[in-house]
């Protein structure tokens, strides 16, 4: 119902790219740490966001391993190419690249037992669901979408297409549409419950990238719930469920445009 929404922490940093900043956080499997984008780089820190660690000096979209190990991100080349899938030990060291996709590598997340990595190519052409061994190997295609995860159970697959969410196995086969296209919204990314048993995602206002809901349905769809954001809050970038406490979510967004876009984790209780 929106209450309970509580900010992390404040902080500048350079914009890359025309539009908002981003820090794309994503929760340690113990809760106790969280991995973001620092600038142009990779880092972590704690749930205060103190004690902060550089991992790596250019990446997007990290994702935290399920044993803790490893984080994996999209790696960023001198020109700013995003067609790398790269994984780093979570204390930090040296840096693999898992795969290269020329049609780009978008918000990577790992099947629950860590062997498996599934990220999504880059818009305009319509973005496809890949699927690569988290140790290297065949690239498969698992069909049109975007911001895939895995449920905690590994049994489906949550993920965008056509501005709602939809789910599908492991395989790509027996995709099922979980919710209806909202006029003037449209569906930008998804988490899941600890316990599997419902699906967050954030709608927002396309081109302007304004954040105005997290929803959160049952993993067989439903009647939504909604969480209303801050109206002072634009630009949605990241959506993650803490694994600790099943009712909080975290949503990587910033404030409004009269502050000169500083960057802002938040989290919600929903």
């Amino acid at each position: 119902d929106g209450r309970g929404f509580r900010t992390l922490r404040d902080w500048r940093i350079h914009r890359v790219t025309p539009g908002c900043p981003r820090s794309e956080p994503s929760w340690s499997p113990s809760g106790r740490r969280i991995v973001y984008r620092h600038g142009n780089g990779i880092a972590t820190a704690n749930r205060r966001l103190r004690d902060r660690r550089n991992l790596h000096p250019a990446g997007l979209w990290p994702a935290w391993s399920p044993d803790g190990d490893r984080i994996a991100f999209t790696g960023l080349d001198d020109r700013g190419r995003d067609d790398g899938l790269v994984t780093i030990p979570a204390g930090g060291g040296r840096a693999r690249v898992v795969a290269r996709v020329a049609s780009g590598v978008l918000l990577p997340s790992w099947r629950p037992d860590g062997e498996v990595l599934l990220f999504h190519t880059r818009p305009p052409t319509d973005p496809r669901v890949l699927m690569v061994p988290a140790g290297g190997g065949p690239v498969r295609d698992l069909g049109p979408g975007s911001a895939p995860a895995y449920a905690p159970g590994g049994d489906r697959i949550a993920f965008v297409h056509a501005g709602t969410v939809w789910t599908m196995r492991p395989d790509g086969s027996q995709r099922q549409r979980l919710t209806t296209p909202a006029t003037g919204l449209v569906v930008e990314r998804v988490a899941w419950s600890p316990d599997g048993r419902r699906i967050a995602y954030l709608e927002d206002e396309p081109g302007d990238s304004i954040a105005v809901f997290i929803r959160v349905i049952p993993r067989a769809g439903g009647t939504p719930r909604t969480v209303a954001l801050p109206h002072d809050l634009c630009c949605p970038n990241s959506l993650s469920w803490s694994r600790t406490s099943p009712r909080q979510t975290g949503v990587s967004v910033s404030r409004s445009k009269r502050q000169s876009m500083p960057d802002n984790d938040a989290a919600a209780r929903g």
